[in-house]
C-alpha cells in the first residue's frame, strides 16, 4: 500500500511539471502591456543599424504579429547574450521592450512559428531601408 501512494505521488508531480512546462504565456501578459496605443516603434538590430517606425499601417502590422504571440518557457533558462533586433515600443508615456532573444524580466522563453514569423518580417522589413542588413541571416 505504501509503495502505491509513493509511485501515485511521484506520478503527481512528474504530471504537474509536465503541464507546467507547457503552459503559453501571451507576449501581451509577459511584457504587461495590450500594445493598444503604440505611436511609435524604435528597432535596433545587433549590428546597431536602427529604424524608426511611425507609419500607423506599418506599427499595426507589427502589434498583430506581437498580439499572436504566446510562449512558452524555456527548459534552459541560461542567460541569453545578444540579439538579432529589440523593439522599443512607444505607449504614451512608456517604453515596451521586445526583443528577439525571448529574455523577458529573467525569465527564457522558446521561440515558435510565431516568434519566427515576426523576426522575418522585421528582418525583412529592416533590409528595405538597408540592403546590408545582418548579411548572415537568411530568411
Amino acid at each position: 500500500m505504501l509503495i502505491l501512494i509513493l509511485l501515485n505521488m511521484i506520478m503527481s508531480l512528474f504530471t504537474h511539471s509536465v503541464s507546467d512546462s507547457t503552459k503559453l504565456f501571451p507576449l501581451a501578459g509577459i511584457l504587461q502591456d495590450d500594445f493598444s496605443v503604440v505611436a511609435q516603434i524604435d528597432v535596433q538590430f545587433k549590428d546597431k543599424k536602427k529604424l524608426m517606425i511611425n507609419d500607423k499601417d506599418q506599427i499595426n502590422e507589427i502589434v498583430r504579429q506581437m498580439k499572436e504571440i504566446n510562449l512558452e518557457k524555456s527548459e534552459d533558462q541560461s542567460l541569453i547574450i545578444g540579439y538579432l533586433y529589440f523593439l522599443d515600443l512607444s505607449v504614451g508615456d512608456k517604453k515596451v521592450r521586445y526583443s528577439s532573444n525571448l529574455h523577458f524580466d529573467h525569465t527564457r522563453y522558446q521561440d515558435n512559428q510565431q516568434t519566427k514569423e515576426l523576426d522575418k518580417f522585421i528582418v525583412k522589413f529592416g533590409r528595405e531601408t538597408f540592403p546590408n542588413l545582418l548579411p548572415g541571416i537568411v530568411e
